[in-house]
């Protein structure tokens, strides 16, 4: 399973003294090439392993050759970024388990695309076993609405889809800040969505029997058999087990555009 991390007393800092990822509650999983030769395995440019820096140990991991992407050095404001050419994937899966409140998920990738197939390069697939369906939650880049979008199913495959506009356009080879979030409340026996803090407008109630937990996460694909294969590059990805508040976003929106040099006014 994706274990979780509490560190409500353990505060970490950038060297010029910002907060990083692991300052706010709920990081479930945080991955970045700061430092490749502890942050990433690999052999001959090819990536085995992406570590997770929580300490949770959800690594994202690939044993087949084929199948690895590659690390590309000094891509973005000199950081290595993990190049996906639509076959490479990296994984954790993992067995069930038994979540407790809401799910909720809230993801920020940083990378670029170079190309992308008619549904949308997914970015990070973030899934895990519902009764009696698949709910699933990825973060995809559409290029042709110069969009990221969020989407997100539950019982039944119902989807949930909310955009987030990049306001300097997203295009091929552009470095971009995604972000992303979506909450599946339970109600009775229904199961209400919330996107980014509120309520699915016209969405209504989404049947379930509540979830059982369990979860996935992929890089590259939104499926094991590379459904919406990603072309382009991840530099840092941060999983939050709940939606951020808006002074949270702003924080980790503020470290990650420091840190890569992206205009705030761009993210």
């Amino acid at each position: 399973m994706l274990h979780h991390y509490r560190n409500s007393e353990r505060l970490f800092h950038t060297a010029d003294g910002r907060p990083t990822p692991l300052a706010i509650d709920g990081v479930v999983a945080w991955f970045n090439t700061d430092d490749p030769s502890i942050d990433v395995c690999e052999s001959g440019r090819k990536v085995s392993a992406w570590i997770d820096k929580t300490g949770n140990g959800n690594d994202v991991t690939q044993g087949n050759i084929s199948l690895q992407p590659d690390i590309i050095p000094g891509v973005l404001h000199n950081y290595s970024c993990i190049r996906f050419d639509g076959t490479a994937l990296l994984q954790a899966v993992s067995p069930p388990s038994t979540p407790s409140g809401d799910l909720g998920i809230h993801i920020f990738a940083v990378g670029s695309v170079s190309a992308t197939v008619a549904s949308g390069s997914s970015l990070v697939a973030y899934s895990g076993p519902v009764s009696p369906g698949q709910e699933a939650i990825s973060l995809d880049a559409v290029l042709n609405n110069n969009s990221i979008r969020m989407v997100g199913s539950s019982d039944g495959g119902t989807l949930l889809q909310s955009e987030f506009i990049c306001p300097g356009g997203l295009f091929l080879d552009t470095p971009f800040i995604a972000e992303g979030s979506i909450r599946l409340l339970r109600q009775g026996n229904e199961l209400l969505a919330h996107k980014n803090g509120s309520i699915n407008a016209g969405q209504g109630g989404l049947p379930g029997s509540g979830l059982i937990g369990g979860a996935s996460l992929r890089f590259g694909s939104s499926r094991d058999n590379l459904i919406k294969p990603l072309f382009g590059d991840l530099v840092e990805v941060i999983i939050y087990e709940r939606e951020l508040s808006f002074q949270e976003r702003n924080q980790i929106n503020a470290y990650l555009g420091h840190k890569f040099n992206i205009p705030l006014e761009l993210i």
